[in-house]
């Protein structure tokens, strides 16, 4: 049996740790199984190019992330400790870890940065200054800083945290000062905004690539889309209607999904106009319709996968494996092949699987030891 909708309106949802999972899995399959430049027969080129939309998993989890932060906000938007809350469970679900990741770069430089830079032929900029400091304020994607070969791998995935850290900040006082009607219009509002704020970038801007692709204003359109699926499912008479309307949801999901295969075949970079402008709302609402495909159609084949044991192991400790993989993949090639593996190549493809390893057998226990103490202390405070 599954739960009623009702309940899951109100409570954990299962299917979501599953889109958690496939989340982190595209952005990883993304940084180990794809290589364009790889010589490869044609077919084998085709099949890895498959992976090439990996980095939408980023978007996946800024739909969640609004969905799933809104909707908490909107149980408790009335409660007596509602910021004090929010905002202490927040820092114990994403600082420490966060902060240990930071620390152990900065114990590399000052210990071991002599002995890394001849054995895995590579430099270990930046240098500990601002461009590592910022991080610690969640900065790191308001101006651009070149990063260097292991530094670049180890900050690189740390853009969309800042992202999400800043749209932390606003979401409470959104949430608790403006009522239903108005937050609907705000947030259809920002999904406009960052739409033409793209599309004005490359028309004023120099650069605009960068800032398109990191900026919090540019990407809350992904976030408001997940918040804005958060305001309707809280929403009895919308539940209904969408289990009412199955067919039109999944038409609505197969259009959608044409949409992300033409973007796959024909405008694979995240950093070219069209995906950078109509393309990244595009898929913000198709993550979204496979959010309301899950929550809707609990006994067809799409929530079924997402309700799949180790999809939701995946998805439990995502956080930890998205923020480590590359580092840890880029480790292990310089160890195992000297800096020259491709995971079409027998070396590369063992260093992938050890990266692989390494990466999920951390996660795990970052999960065990770190991240689940830390969550149950956070949830010893009551809105």
């Amino acid at each position: 049996m599954t739960p009623s909708s009702e309940t899951r309106a109100a409570g954990r949802i299962p299917e979501l740790d599953g889109l958690r999972g496939f989340a982190v899995l595209l952005v990883v399959s993304l940084h180990y199984l794809h290589d364009p430049s790889a010589n490869l027969p044609a077919w084998q080129h085709r099949l890895q190019s498959f992976f090439g939309l990996g980095w939408t998993g980023v978007d996946l989890f800024f739909v969640l992330s609004g969905f799933l932060i809104v909707g908490i906000l909107l149980d408790v938007r009335e409660t007596p400790f509602y910021f004090k809350t929010f905002y202490i469970r927040r820092f114990f679900r994403i600082v420490p870890v966060y902060y240990v990741w930071i620390a152990l770069y900065v114990l590399l430089v000052w210990i071991g940065g002599t002995f890394l830079s001849r054995h895995l032929h590579t430099e270990l900029h930046p240098a500990i200054g601002w461009a590592v400091w910022r991080h610690f304020l969640f900065l790191q994607n308001v101006r651009p800083m070149d990063y260097a070969l292991l530094a670049g791998y180890w900050f690189g995935p740390m853009w969309s945290l800042a992202v999400e850290e800043q749209f932390y900040l606003v979401a409470p006082f959104v949430v608790r000062l403006l009522s239903r009607r108005w937050l609907i219009l705000f947030l259809l509002g920002v999904v406009i905004g960052a739409l033409c704020l793209r599309v004005l970038l490359y028309r004023f801007s120099p650069s605009p690539q960068w800032p398109a692709y990191v900026w919090m204003p540019c990407r809350a359109d992904s976030l408001a889309i997940g918040a804005l699926g958060a305001v309707g499912w809280k929403n009895a008479a919308f539940r209904a209607r969408l289990s009412d309307r199955k067919g039109i949801l999944y038409f609505i999901f197969a259009v959608l999904l044409i949409g992300m295969a033409v973007l796959g075949i024909w405008f694979p970079n995240p950093r070219i106009f069209f995906t950078q402008t109509a393309g990244y709302t595009w898929i913000a609402l198709f993550y979204l319709s496979l959010l309301f495909v899950v929550l809707v159609d609990t006994g067809g084949p799409i929530a079924r996968l997402a309700r799949m044991s180790w999809l939701r192991a995946c998805g439990q400790i995502s956080y930890c494996v998205y923020l480590i993989h590359a580092a840890i993949l880029f480790l292990c090639v310089q160890l195992l092949t000297n800096g020259t593996g491709s995971p079409s190549k027998l070396r590369g493809a063992l260093a992938v699987v050890a990266a692989l390893a390494v990466t999920f057998g951390v996660a795990k226990a970052s999960w065990i030891w770190l991240e689940r103490p830390l969550l149950q202390r956070g949830h010893k405070y009551k809105y």
